[in-house]
């Protein structure tokens, strides 16, 4: 298992994932990121907001991007 480091960006503020996820590698954290960029974005619209251009980055334990993806790439919508 590997360590991955899950971030929000929105703009030029982020937000760090003070916890790590253990996962078996680099498609576990993408499929994880998937799922998790569906829910903020749901979490997003719940609350009245269409945050289809924040970003969620994922690195691994080393902190090389694994992954960079807009909410709205995570629903097939564009930004």
């Amino acid at each position: 298992m590997a360590q991955y480091f899950f971030r929000l960006r929105n703009g030029g503020i982020e937000t760090d994932d003070e916890e790590s996820l253990d996962l078996p590698d680099d498609t576990a954290a993408r499929e994880k990121a998937m799922i998790s960029a569906r829910e903020l974005l749901a979490a997003a619209v719940l609350e009245g907001r269409l945050a289809l251009r924040e970003r969620l980055l994922v690195e691994d334990e080393s902190r090389r991007l694994v992954l960079s993806m807009s909410l709205g790439q995570s629903a097939g919508l564009s930004e």
